[in-house]
């Protein structure tokens, strides 16, 4: 999710709670505005739900991006400065953002569910949250996206990954 704003409709809590008991983890972009969204929320980033990452995004230097939201609501940091991305007309442009940080998050965990088809989705969002990066993120976890640890954490579970 690559939007946010001051308010959370009754209609986005209950579809976020849905994907939680479908056992989908939801992730978000913490937002851009410099603010710590424990204090001022941002929606959907400020939603509490199991199963619902919000990302900050952090430098090429390993810092919280100046621009990125943050707060213990928020949980994880990725890369979100200085990335390449498409962009209308058939282009590429360099930004800049949360929401350019959150699909790191996504597609760590996908890459998870893919290699250990049988985990859960809150066991998907434990791995990312214990296995982080330390360094000075201003996010729950303190750290930053570290996919390989969360790798090992699941193969410590599971064993070996599903070879599909």
């Amino acid at each position: 999710a690559s939007w946010g704003g001051p308010g959370c409709s009754k209609s986005l809590n209950r579809t976020i709670d849905d994907l939680n008991a479908k056992n989908v983890l939801f992730v978000s972009a913490a937002g851009n505005e410099s603010q710590n969204i424990d204090l001022l929320p941002s929606y959907p980033a400020s939603h509490e739900s199991a199963t619902h990452i919000s990302v900050a995004a952090m430098t090429d230097d390993e810092y919280t991006a100046g621009f990125s939201n943050y707060g213990n609501i928020v949980h994880i940091a990725a890369p979100g400065v200085n990335i390449l991305s498409t962009y209308p007309g058939n282009d590429t442009a360099i930004q800049h953002g949360t929401s350019m940080a959150a699909p790191f998050v996504s597609g760590a965990a996908a890459l998870l569910f893919s290699a250990f088809p049988q985990a859960k989705a809150i066991e998907i969002k434990e791995a990312l949250m214990s296995s982080v990066t330390p360094g000075p993120y201003p996010v729950s976890s303190r750290g930053a996206l570290n996919v390989a640890g969360a790798y090992q954490k699941l193969k410590t579970k599971y064993g070996n990954a599903s070879r599909r």
